[in-house]
């Protein structure tokens, strides 16, 4: 008996290269549009990355009802024990906008926590890139949980934890850190040191900053004054 004829959509196939061609065809998913960012000066952004100072050492912050000083390299130990870490928004559980998982990383300075992750396979792209650019988010907060720490007084007699050790579980992007400096970028990798751990050492990690710093600063005191107007 004669096996029954395969039933091929469309018609049949002139050759065997027609056959591959619409098999191949069959089994292609449709492609999702890659967003596309651009710098101020109109430059397409080809490889998109955010990054930034995700907390900054030896300044005073207030955090659960605590004055608080993170010593330098607080989180040393939290960065290579190879647990999952979460970019959120707000500080936010169920907001999760990237992580680890995604390529976040993270370089120990002597200023600081630097951070960084690629954006271009990240869904949530175009939310960060509006977040940091609109600066509604463009400061950045770091969640975390205490390991060691001391107690200490200023000399004017203010108590306060100075921590030496911390568990890093999350970095926030947030209107206003509770540590003055701290600041998220929108990059191209193209432009930037691989090495994030260079990265944060050179002068233009310190300019990216004080610019950030500065528009920050400016898009709060103009939201102010449209809500003293309001």
């Amino acid at each position: 008996m004669r096996p029954a004829a395969i039933h091929i959509p469309g018609g049949r196939p002139r050759s065997v290269e027609d056959f591959m061609g619409w098999s191949r065809g069959q089994s292609r998913q449709p492609s999702i549009p890659k967003a596309k960012f651009f710098t101020a000066s109109g430059r397409e952004i080809k490889r998109p990355a955010i990054q930034g100072w995700a907390c900054l050492y030896g300044q005073a912050f207030f955090a659960s009802g605590r004055y608080r000083v993170m010593k330098a390299g607080a989180f040393i130990d939290t960065i290579y024990d190879c647990q999952s870490k979460r970019m959120l928004f707000d500080h936010n559980d169920s907001d999760v906008v990237g992580g680890t998982s995604s390529g976040l990383e993270f370089a120990n300075s002597l200023d600081g926590l630097a951070f960084r992750m690629p954006l271009d396979r990240n869904a949530r792209a175009a939310e960060i890139v509006d977040a940091v650019k609109s600066n509604s988010r463009a400061c950045v907060s770091v969640g975390v949980e205490l390991v060691e720490n001391i107690v200490r007084k200023t000399t004017d007699g203010v108590e306060f934890d100075y921590c030496l050790k911390a568990k890093l579980t999350e970095i926030s992007l947030v209107p206003e850190g509770a540590i003055s400096g701290t600041y998220s970028a929108i990059v191209d990798l193209d432009d930037e040191n691989p090495n994030l751990w260079l990265a944060c050492r050179a002068n233009a990690f310190a300019t990216a900053k004080a610019v950030a710093n500065t528009t920050a600063r400016g898009q709060r005191i103009v939201d102010m004054l449209a809500r003293l107007k309001a």
